[in-house]
């Protein structure tokens, strides 16, 4: 039977919730990666063709934005990730949420190639970047031990169902109001929302509200028997950089992700090659993140039953497949094929990356061992949109690149066969 949960820290000094504290951290990480997926990465494309429109910029120019966008973030991350770790997530949360809406105000207000590069580079690697992502996983992790896949998954469904609300509003408000005046409404709803949501509810970890990770909840019954045996021992940076494991993980994520690269250059793909409006695009990326949002939960359920490489595996697989089949099979059959392959089997990147590096190295470094390593993991953000942009530029065709990147996914995938968690032979002490 699971044991009640102690009481939580007071919302403003009033209530506290009958439950578990940390699912309250889940909820308000949740709604990070909501927005800062929504708002971010997955839609910041829809702009492309208006913006070239209005302002005559080729498209290697725009998707320039996004690569200094992934620049800033290697050169913060490393920061990023010890700052979390020092001083606590609820400062770099809100300072992330303040940057990142106050930039997408003044993009506004943009006329030359290098405000939109600078802008957006703040946005990204110093807005949304510090709010979502390292900062919500980390949030989550220390929260969680037993029942961190299920808590990762639900937090990280922010990324795939912000994308599904936002994909077709965002091409809405680009119609209705145009480009500038969609940043600015993007920015200024940013700002309401979260800020008071990271100021009031955010805590750091449990003990430091006199709590312990999962509530002190532990499997009983059956389902002790099935539970996975999880360390929560800590691995310092320079310790994990001396594993195999890390370099798997690093390999799988860098190779195979210059998947992610369809994320930029699917709407330019569907509106410069077939035609297609922005908000006919705006489906597509919806009709891709549903069934994503499976994916997530398919995945953060299986990480807890199965081995963790045999899921990177089969992800990698899925997400190569899905790019190829952009290439390779006629369009618009192309379309579904990559949603079943990329959307439902391959979406899991965003679990299972938080995840592993949580259960292979543990709590207490775990935004700077993240954030340590994610330059190196930012290789493909910086490099493959820019490639298939300037390949179409001088080509006028995709199909070089798509293939180019599947063929990198399924070396993704090989890496990921050598990520087994490491062993600290003189410390690791399973949980109970």
């Amino acid at each position: 039977m699971e044991q009640k949960a102690a009481p939580g820290p007071a919302i403003l000094g009033r209530w506290r919730v009958p439950f578990f504290y940390g699912w309250v951290i889940v909820a308000v990480c949740y709604s990070a990666d909501f927005f800062a997926s929504g708002l971010g990465q997955s839609t910041v494309s829809l702009f492309f063709k208006p913006m070239k429109d209005s302002l005559g910029w080729s498209l290697s120019a725009l998707v320039g934005a996004t690569t200094a966008a992934t620049f800033g973030g290697i050169i913060v991350s490393p920061f990023l990730g010890r700052a979390i770790d020092r001083f606590g997530v609820k400062p770099v949360m809100l300072w992330g949420t303040v940057v990142g809406g106050v930039g997408m105000i003044l993009m506004m207000f943009i006329q030359e190639v290098w405000q939109f590069w600078l802008l957006y580079t703040c946005v990204a690697a110093l807005g949304l970047a510090e709010f979502s992502g390292l900062a919500s996983q980390s949030a989550v992790a220390k929260w969680f031990i037993q029942r961190r896949g299920r808590a990762l998954t639900f937090s990280t469904l922010g990324q795939t169902t912000g994308n599904i609300a936002f994909a077709p509003l965002v091409a809405f408000l680009i119609t209705l109001l145009g480009w500038r005046h969609a940043w600015g409404a993007m920015g200024l709803t940013l700002l309401l929302v979260m800020v008071p949501l990271v100021a009031i509810l955010i805590r750091n970890q449990p003990e430091d509200v006199g709590l312990k990770p999962d509530g002190d909840w532990k499997p009983s019954g059956n389902g002790a028997s099935r539970a996975p045996v999880v360390s929560d021992v800590s691995w310092t940076l320079r310790e994990a950089l001396r594993t195999r494991a890390l370099w798997a993980l690093m390999g799988t994520f860098v190779i195979g992700g210059s998947t992610m690269a369809m994320t930029i250059t699917l709407a330019p793909y569907l509106t410069l090659k077939h035609n297609m409006s922005n908000q006919a695009v705006g489906w597509v990326i919806v009709g891709f993140w549903i069934p994503g949002t499976g994916s997530r939960l398919i995945w953060g359920y299986l990480i807890d039953k199965l081995p963790a490489r045999l899921c990177l595996f089969i992800v990698s697989v899925g997400r190569g497949i899905g790019v190829f089949s952009l290439a390779l099979v006629p369009y618009p059959y192309n379309i579904g094929v990559w949603w079943f392959f990329s959307g439902l089997v391959g979406n899991a990147f965003g679990i299972l990356q938080p995840v592993m590096f949580a259960n292979f190295f543990g709590r207490k470094a775990f935004a700077t061992i993240q954030g340590g390593v994610r330059p190196i993991m930012a290789v493909p953000g910086l490099i493959f949109p820019l490639l298939i942009a300037r390949f179409y530029d001088i080509s006028g065709s995709f199909t070089w690149g798509f293939l180019f990147c599947g063929c990198l996914g399924f070396l993704g995938a090989v890496a990921s066969l050598f990520a087994k968690a490491p062993t600290k032979p003189e410390s690791a002490k399973p949980i109970d």
